[in-house]
């Protein structure tokens, strides 16, 4: 079957636009982050930044230092502590 044909009723071009619009972020969505990002920025201080990703291979925590510019990246709550401790313990 040539990719160009008709799959679901719809072209693949009409595909392709229908899934870049809805996976593209708004402008208000990007000014949103931006001031947020902003914002935090501005407030944080040298704290650690600490998320949670979900990824193909399970939970991943993200911890950005501010201190050093570095962001580390664990598999496990128990990893990010001891990162922690570390990190006060060189202070």
């Amino acid at each position: 079957m040539n990719i160009n044909n008709v799959q679901y009723g719809l072209p693949r071009q009409q595909l392709e636009r229908s899934w870049q619009k809805s996976h593209r972020p708004s402008w208000n969505q990007l000014l949103r982050n931006w001031g947020a990002k902003a914002v935090a920025a501005l407030t944080q201080g040298k704290e650690p930044q600490i998320s949670s990703v979900m990824t193909d291979e399970g939970m991943q925590w993200r911890v950005y230092d501010p201190v050093s510019y570095q962001t580390h990246n664990f598999t496990t709550e128990t990893e990010v502590r001891a990162w922690l401790e570390q990190r006060y313990y060189l202070d």
